[in-house]
């Protein structure tokens, strides 16, 4: 459900950097499109795109998730590329989610009585 009120902002900055809650963040700010959009054409498709092309097949990518445990791995270094890229659309997301809450508490549209 939406907020009828103003927003914690550091609850919602939890939110966002856990992979599911992210989606309920945005939407309890009514953002919910509008991050879905940013997130898929910024993170989403450039990750899919670069992992298609720096690995054989989806073994691999799966494979490039455990590997940066082991450093004498193959896939040592897209292991860590890929990481950072998740890292780095995470800390995207709390960017946004923070930015739009603070927004959000700044319109204040819960005061404005009819």
């Amino acid at each position: 459900m939406p907020a009828r009120g103003p927003v914690s902002v550091t609850r919602q900055c939890i939110y966002a950097a856990i992979p599911v809650l992210d989606i309920y963040s945005a939407y309890h700010i009514k953002k919910l499109r509008r991050y879905l959009l940013v997130i898929l054409c910024t993170v989403v498709i450039p990750q899919v795109a670069v992992e298609f092309a720096l690995f054989d097949s989806m073994l691999e990518i799966q494979e490039a998730f455990t590997a940066f445990l082991y450093p004498g791995s193959e896939n040592f270094v897209q292991s860590v590329y890929v990481m950072l890229w998740t890292a780095g659309g995470i800390a995207w997301s709390v960017v946004l989610i923070r930015r739009w809450s603070m927004r959000w508490n700044a319109g204040r549209p819960w005061d404005h009585h009819a």
